[in-house]
């Protein structure tokens, strides 16, 4: 498949799991990892993208900040990329 699709079926419920996981741990200032496996084409890049997608709307409607201090930053194109 060259493009993704614009909707995925089926994977409402586990994409809404690791959403709910990743706002959790913005909330609550806390880092966490996740471990996503399956057997291939299951669907998991296209929900991780999906969830990618929903965090960021999820952070703009909450007008979330981010602090960055720019004296610990090497690469001043980090900065760009998080502020894009």
């Amino acid at each position: 498949m060259s493009t993704a699709p614009s909707t995925m079926v089926c994977r409402e419920e586990e994409q809404n799991v690791v959403l709910g996981f990743c706002k959790g741990c913005v909330e609550h200032e806390k880092a966490g990892s996740l471990y996503i496996c399956g057997c291939p084409g299951t669907g998991k890049t296209l929900s991780m993208e999906k969830v990618k997608l929903n965090l960021r709307n999820w952070a703009i409607e909450a007008v979330l900040s981010l602090l960055i201090d720019a004296l610990d930053v090497d690469d001043n194109s980090l900065v760009e990329n998080v502020l894009v």
